[in-house]
């Protein structure tokens, strides 16, 4: 077939949301490229739905599930195969790749050298490109599986939105406010609430007006209350579970900025040229910092262990411990409710950078509770 005839393309896409954030500049440079292609994405659960349901490039999401039974292997099989001219997955799970051998007349994939099942992939993909054995950011990662194709590729983020709503007539937030994103759905990456309900504090009093988001779960809503709370002024908003992703990315849009950890709210902001502030902990920064908006270049430029770096729209906090990054799902130094190297980061530190790059002009006299009785 005419490598630049592909007329159905398939894209296999991770579980998590952030990652399928930053895997949209896959399917963002294959509609490009193919323009009147049927482009689907096979997710493993809803939060992939919920990343590529509203997406204006694919055509179809498919939901697998993550662990099929074997009536639903089968059915996927009869319904699904070969039914796809290219098949480009971005997993480098052995699952995946069946997916892949399945699906697919042509497939691209990654393969990671250093896994038992290297040899037996390499049967399974028509072309493939070495998992790196440096921190490689994500979306640089992501977009060389596309280096088969010879296709121009596009750093972007694409996300869904809500055109529909009016969130700040709906919820009375004023025009200029800054989206602070403060629940973490995993626990390592969790900034103290402490913390977090200081530096609301700091923004609050200094004339910041907050919209404070968070997920559905009553963990999330439990932080986020937990944090407003301790705050005495009325220049804030709970919207913790009240509105949808797709309203999420709208509002952090039309937002003067986003303050958030290591997850992917903080993908969906990097989708706009706005300041975003990202709190790191465990994770490498080199590999997962949002990603400048629309920045071409190979490396996203975060070192480890620099407390604090701005490049472009993008500014990340981090420790400077040894330790940092351990990639670990639990702190094995310390065993507290919050990883050491994430209580390291003091509000003071993010309030700094957060003045400095969106200054108030004029500046906004705080209303608090009392005033107004």
């Amino acid at each position: 077939m005419n490598e630049n005839n592909y007329k159905t393309i398939l894209f296999l896409a991770t579980p998590a949301i952030g990652d399928c954030l930053l895997a949209t500049c896959i399917t963002h440079s294959l509609r490009k490229a193919y323009p009147d292609a049927k482009i689907d994405v096979l997710v493993p659960d809803s939060r992939g739905e919920l990343v590529f349901s509203k997406n204006e490039d694919i055509n179809d999401v498919i939901v697998m599930g993550l662990k099929p039974t074997l009536k639903q292997y089968l059915t996927f099989i009869r319904k699904y195969w070969r039914s796809y001219d290219l098949v480009v997955n971005d997993r480098s799970s052995d699952r995946s790749a069946i997916y892949a051998f399945i699906t697919g007349k042509k497939r691209i994939g990654v393969i990671d050298s250093r896994h038992s099942s290297a040899k037996f992939k390499k049967i399974l993909f028509s072309n493939y490109i070495i998992e790196s054995d440096d921190i490689e950011h994500r979306l640089m990662r992501n977009l060389r599986i596309l280096d088969p194709l010879g296709i121009k590729k596009y750093p972007v983020v694409i996300v869904p939105e809500d055109k529909q709503t009016n969130l700040q007539k709906e919820f009375n937030i004023p025009t200029k406010y800054i989206v602070l994103h403060s629940p973490s759905s995993n626990e390592i990456k969790q900034w103290p609430v402490s913390h977090w309900a200081e530096l609301t504090k700091q923004l609050l009093d200094k004339g910041y007006f907050l919209a404070i988001t968070g997920g559905k779960t009553e963990t999330e809503k439990e932080i986020v209350e937990a944090i407003i709370n301790e705050q005495q002024q009325n220049n804030v908003i709970n919207l913790s579970g009240k509105i949808s992703f797709a309203q999420l990315s709208t509002l952090i849009k039309n937002s003067q900025g986003f303050i958030g950890p290591d997850c992917g709210p903080a993908h969906l902001a990097s989708s706009v040229n706005i300041p975003i502030f990202t709190i790191f902990g465990p994770t490498p920064v080199s590999m997962w910092s949002p990603w400048p908006y629309k920045k071409e270049q190979e490396k996203s430029g975060f070192i480890a262990k620099i407390p604090t770096t701005t490049i472009d729209n993008i500014t990340v906090f981090q420790s400077s411990r040894e330790c940092v990054p351990c990639y670990g799902k639990r702190c094995t130094i310390k065993k507290t409710q919050y990883s050491p190297c994430l209580e390291d980061i003091k509000p003071m530190q993010v309030f700094n950078a957060v003045i400095d790059i969106i200054p108030l002009n004029p500046p906004i006299p705080p209303v608090t509770k009392a005033s107004q009785l």
